[in-house]
Formats: structure tokens, C-alpha cells, sequence
């Protein structure tokens, strides 16, 4: 093997790495150009922005009318659209602007806020980098009224929940109550005193051994015994009565469920919703409440109290308050 050729093997890798090189680099800055995380949107004008804003608006029955938009000029080339919304009191400005949020952080814009007292305004900033590219301002209209419909939210358990269950329904805030499901009310009432100790909104659904609910009139001398025993071991309790007439209860019924200390919340007509999911019509659920809504006797909501379900709780409690429904503690009876 001579001089020249040992020479030119060395020159002749080398040009193969820098080629190596050269193309992971023209494909890295390919990746860099094109590739966006999953989840994230381009902002390609700020017209999308006001149609994000618009959206919110809509969410919350906020009417055209609440509106009043004008366009600032900051200088020569540039002005900010400011969007001014007269809201009724009580009206949640904080709950808006996490929705808001919510709407257009895929985007990349922030939304920091400021309250102004003594009113409690809430003005947001929409900002894209370092610049303001909206603001809204929520400033409450005390000569605005606020309409809202209730409604009882109920989440119906087999067992006890869990410690950590518990801590995720106090931490909603809501009067949420939690029912829990007992054939052998003698057996079950250490879990359920226990349960109560740390949420005190909660209450029995008895059942038959058979795990069958008492909600057809010929169960309703077996269900009164399990009433009264109960009443023997938890005066006072509260408990969850399937109703099964339409018309006027008994007076025969009425009189024996007087006799007992336990209030009864009367759930015969409730919504029963086994599994709160994507498919679940809110707004046929909506509707419903709407029709039936009442400050003195709320319609009632039944959930399972399973995993998922808890879960999706908060998701669809937004978007019971989108449509101004509030939920209230159930009406109780004594009879």
C-alpha cells in the first residue's frame, strides 16, 4: 500500500461525517420550523383572539347588549381593542376569566388580572409575548340582575368514599351532598358516622338485601323498617326517599313517616345520571332544571359517586353555572 493511499482514506471519512453532519442539521432546523407541540395552536391574527373572548362571553349568557368595545391607539401603527362588560352582582368574574384561561393558553397568551376595590372589578390583560393585545374589563352593574336557576346535586355511593374522595368534593365548595347506599343500617352506621364527622352533608339510601331500591309502592313497609331502625340509631338522620308516587303520598304513609326523627329528602323525581361523561346532553340536563327549578325545592341530581364521575365533577359543575344554575342544599321533609 503506498504513501498517497493510507492518505487518502482519512480524507475520505472525513468528508463522509461532515456530509453526516451537515444533514442532521438541515433536519434538525426542519423539526425546529415545523413541529408543534400536541395541543398548541397558532396564533395567525388577533381576530381569533376576539372570537376566543366572543366564545366566553356566549358561555356565560353574556348578551351583546353587556358589551361595549373601542379600540385604543397606543401609537401610529398599533391600538388595543379593550372589550367593557357590565355584569349583575353576583355574577363570578374569577370563574370567567379561568374559563377564559382555559380558552386561550394553547395559544401561548397570558391572561394576568388585577381587582380594583372597592368594587371588585377584574380587569384582564390578554398578552402575547410582552404585548397587551386585549383587555377586558368586568366591572359590576348593581342595577343588573343576575337570574339564576337551582338545583340539588346528590353523589350516590356503594361504600364509604375514600379519605382523598372526600378532600376533592370539599375542595369544590359546592353543597354537595353524598349518599350512601346501606341495606343493613345497623352494620353500616359506624362507616357513615364516620364518613359524616368530616362532611356533614351526608345522608342514607337504603336499600332491600337484594340491593333493589325502594322505590315502588308495594317496598314501602320494608323500607319504613329500615327507617325505623335508623331512627334508632341515628335520631336525626337524613335520609334519601325514593318516592314512587306521582301524585299525592298516602296520608296513611305521611302519618308514619312523622312518627320517626329522621328528615327525609324526597328524590322521586330526581335525574339519575350513571356515568358523566363526554356523551351526557347538558343541555337537555339544563333544560330540565330550567323547567323544574325552584329556590324552595330544587330539582334534584343524582350522580354515581364512582371514579370517572368525580372526576369530570368540576367540568360539569362549569357548565351548570354557565347557564346560571346554582346549585342549593336539597329541600328536607319531616312529614
Amino acid at each position: 500500500m503506498t504513501e498517497s493511499t493510507v492518505e487518502k482514506k482519512p480524507n475520505k471519512h472525513k468528508k463522509w461525517i461532515v456530509l453526516l453532519l451537515s444533514v442532521t442539521c438541515l433536519i434538525s432546523v426542519i423539526l425546529y420550523l415545523e413541529y408543534q407541540p400536541a395541543g398548541n395552536h397558532q396564533l395567525r391574527h388577533t381576530e381569533q383572539i376576539d372570537s376566543l373572548i366572543t366564545r366566553t362571553f356566549d358561555r356565560f349568557n353574556i348578551s351583546f347588549s353587556q358589551v361595549r368595545k373601542q379600540s385604543i391607539l397606543l401609537d401610529s401603527l398599533t391600538e388595543r381593542v379593550v372589550y367593557t362588560v357590565d355584569v349583575a352582582p353576583g355574577f363570578s368574574k374569577t370563574r370567567w376569566h379561568y374559563e377564559l384561561d382555559k380558552q386561550v393558553r394553547d395559544y401561548g397568551i397570558q391572561t394576568p388580572s388585577k381587582v380594583q376595590f372597592p368594587d371588585r372589578d377584574i380587569r384582564v390583560h390578554l398578552t402575547y409575548g410582552s404585548t397587551v393585545v386585549r383587555s377586558v374589563i368586568l366591572r359590576t352593574d348593581p342595577d343588573r340582575v343576575l337570574y339564576r336557576d337551582f338545583a340539588a346535586l346528590i353523589l350516590a355511593f356503594d361504600r364509604p368514599p375514600e379519605p382523598e374522595v372526600l378532600n376533592r368534593i370539599i375542595t369544590l365548595g359546592e353543597p354537595i351532598h353524598v349518599a350512601i347506599r346501606s341495606d343493613a343500617p345497623r352494620q353500616d352506621y359506624p362507616s357513615l358516622q364516620e364518613v359524616r364527622r368530616k362532611y356533614p352533608r351526608t345522608l342514607w339510601i337504603l336499600q332491600e338485601s337484594n340491593g333493589d331500591s325502594f322505590n315502588h309502592p308495594d317496598a314501602m313497609n320494608p323500607y319504613l323498617s329500615h327507617v325505623s331502625r335508623v331512627h334508632q340509631i341515628d335520631s336525626g338522620a337524613t335520609i334519601l326517599f325514593l318516592n314512587p308516587y306521582p301524585e299525592n303520598l298516602p296520608v296513611s304513609l305521611a302519618d308514619r313517616m312523622s312518627k320517626f326523627n329522621v328528615e327525609f329528602i324526597d328524590a322521586g323525581e330526581a335525574l339519575y345520571i350513571e356515568e358523566l361523561s363526554e356523551i351526557v346532553n347538558i343541555q337537555q340536563i339544563t333544560n330540565r332544571i330550567l323547567a323544574e327549578s325552584s329556590v324552595r325545592k330544587p330539582p334534584i341530581l343524582i350522580i354515581e359517586g364512582n371514579d370517572a364521575n368525580i372526576g369530570r365533577l368540576q367540568e360539569f359543575i362549569t357548565s351548570l353555572t354557565e347557564q346560571n344554575i346554582q346549585l342549593r342544599n336539597p329541600s328536607t321533609n319531616s312529614f
